[in-house]
């Protein structure tokens, strides 16, 4: 089946400006995110007045990302014929709703991120965006200083999100969840531990009605939660991203990534996933991908 053909050239050079404009402009801060202990990333002041004159600016959320190379090893050809090679990007915002609900030391914000696939080098097939994830999300963050198992509990989230690719049947694949985020740090050291629970819907009466669940073995391959680690040596910042299902048959997935400054505000990114997952598309199709390219924003 041939996948439709989007805007391609106009999407990439929009993104690319955005996260100029996210590195550069005081419209788009991350005053919430745990700072460098050797200060690399303290926020400027008059960001930090902007953003308290203004709670309503952009701020990075997820990582935010390009990678011209990526090299899968084993693409999923059920619905067409896919390179291995392709290009894949990510970026991530949010914004704050409402500051200190009830006199708290929290925020509500909403999120979202969008991750694309695109065949960017298949000329034969039209050079396709083959996938792409649209993930919004409400969720309230509360800032701690507890400590637990001897590290420093500085954030909890609870949040409902949904994702899905935005495709007709029987393409489409959505699910929606809530979950727990704990983030604990000590140090150059961060670790999250993210539950989630999904939100059961009805059973198909017809593989090709518009109505039920796309996915129903979804969380056999995504399991129930993720567990993230983080750390940043002198110059160099090291992810781990786990997950698993703990059932047999085991499904589960790894992403291991490094950076590194190639300027004051972007790095060289390498990212390399193996397991289920990657893609609402391939969520029950093995993958094997190693990318390399730009990183504009990490997650810590």
């Amino acid at each position: 089946m041939k996948v439709r053909k989007c805007f391609t050239p106009a999407v990439v050079v929009i993104y690319l400006g955005f996260m100029q404009m996210s590195a550069a402009a005081p419209g788009v801060v991350d005053e919430d995110r745990p700072k460098d202990p050797n200060g690399r990333e303290q926020q400027d002041e008059r960001e930090k007045q902007k953003a308290a004159e203004n709670p309503f600016l952009l701020k990075a959320y997820k990582p935010n990302y390009l990678l011209p190379l990526s090299y899968n090893l084993d693409p999923n050809q059920t619905y067409e014929k896919l390179d291995r090679v392709e290009m894949k990007f990510q970026f991530s915002l949010k914004v704050s709703l409402w500051d200190s609900p009830f006199d708290t030391n929290s925020v509500v914000y909403f999120g979202y991120t969008q991750q694309s696939f695109w065949q960017a080098y298949n000329a034969k097939y039209s050079s396709p965006f083959r996938e792409t994830n649209y993930e919004p999300e409400f969720f309230w963050m509360l800032r701690t200083d507890n400590k637990i198992f001897g590290m420093e509990l500085k954030r909890v989230l609870l949040g409902v999100v949904h994702q899905s690719n935005g495709r007709a049947v029987p393409l489409s694949r959505s699910w929606n969840r809530a979950y727990l985020n704990f983030v604990l740090g000590r140090g150059s050291f961060y670790l999250s531990l993210k539950p989630w629970v999904r939100f059961s819907e009805d059973n198909k009466t017809d593989p090709l009605a518009a109505e039920g669940d796309d996915n129903p073995d979804i969380l056999e391959y995504m399991g129930r939660g993720e567990l993230k680690a983080f750390y940043r040596y002198r110059k160099n910042e090291f992810s781990l991203m786990l997950r698993n299902n703990f059932a047999s048959p085991n499904y589960g997935a790894v992403q291991l990534d490094w950076a590194y400054p190639l300027g004051d505000e972007v790095k060289w990114y390498l990212q390399y996933f193996n397991g289920y997952g990657e893609s609402l598309i391939d969520y029950n199709h093995r993958i094997s991908r190693l990318g390399i390219g730009f990183l504009f924003s990490n997650w810590l």
